[in-house]
């Protein structure tokens, strides 16, 4: 009888499948690939910590992206207390040798045209779209009802100019 294969090893095939696809989704999040390997990455490390519990969940990969957008977000409080501390000091970070660059540069095509959602529109139409989750999961993750995803959803599209499928385009 043969042993199933160890957390390790369980994690590092779940790992392999599933980090291009969240990290892709960051970067249509937030616009900067170096920002959205970091905390992709240490969402990925929060997810090993937790794996007995992560891998029972019906989305391991919708945990991996709140996480990671969470830190995301701290991370912009942090920054806008420091520029607001140093009078202006910006800081860019540059692009560089990343595997798969179209899909980099698709993310950041994608990046420019969801910086017109709100962060909550941003959020659902990541998850939903993005990831490809089920509304009543995009739900569980933000804790927000079905009904404010589909709203949402709804409201994203009006703002992105996107007909709903009984409407012709203009």
């Amino acid at each position: 009888m043969t042993a199933g294969p160890t957390v390790e090893e369980a994690f590092e095939r779940w790992y392999v499948r599933s980090h291009r696809q969240i990290l892709a989704a960051l970067v249509a999040y937030c616009g900067d690939l170096t920002e959205a390997a970091e905390v992709t990455d240490e969402a990925f490390a929060r997810a090993l910590g937790r794996w007995d519990r992560v891998q029972k969940m019906d989305s391991p990969v919708g945990w991996v992206f709140v996480v990671a957008r969470n830190l995301l977000r701290g991370r912009a409080r942090q920054a806008r207390r420091e520029l607001e501390q140093s009078a202006g000091q910006a800081r860019r970070q540059a692009v560089s040798g990343r595997d798969d660059a179209e899909a980099v540069l698709a993310a950041f095509d994608m990046a420019k045209v969801l910086s017109v959602l709100t962060p909550r529109q941003r959020d659902v139409v990541v998850l939903h779209h993005g990831l490809d989750l089920s509304q009543d999961r995009v739900a569980e993750l933000l804790g927000i009802s079905r009904s404010t995803v589909a709203t949402t959803l709804m409201d994203a599209r009006s703002a992105l100019a996107i007909p709903t499928k009984g409407e012709a385009r203009a």
